[in-house]
């Protein structure tokens, strides 16, 4: 992203859209093995994206969550305020309802122009 696209071309109001439809564009090579779903319902809201595995083969689902901020300084705080998010609202509860699913990894992804930070987590079940 540092040289292909600017944040600056979705304006604030959109920059969250850019993110996200960076991600999923990653994220795509991994839809052989993985059910990917974006912006659907899952326990008490809407997580920006999960992958849950297709076959018993795999048995860890994903949960990623994306913050965005002005300010680089705050990405630490904000990441960790996300993997709070994921687990207060439920997000993993799409991925849990399948049997092979046995662990899920929350990741929270805190943005701010082109810096970024992650935090994440494994929750066995």
């Amino acid at each position: 992203m540092a040289i292909s696209a600017s944040f600056h071309q979705t304006g604030d109001k959109m920059v969250e859209v850019l993110y996200s439809a960076f991600m999923l564009c990653l994220l795509a090579c991994l839809s052989y093995y993985y059910l990917i779903e974006s912006e659907q319902e899952s326990g008490m809201d809407r997580p920006d994206v999960i992958l849950i595995p297709k076959t018993a083969h795999r048995d860890q689902a994903m949960v990623i969550e994306y913050k965005i901020s002005h300010d680089a300084s705050d990405l630490p705080s904000l990441a960790e305020e996300g993997l709070l998010q994921i687990e207060a609202k439920g997000y993993a509860t799409r991925a849990t309802a399948h049997d092979h699913v046995k662990k899920v990894l929350q990741i929270c992804l805190a943005f701010s122009g082109k810096d970024v930070v992650m935090k994440h987590q494994e929750v066995m079940l």
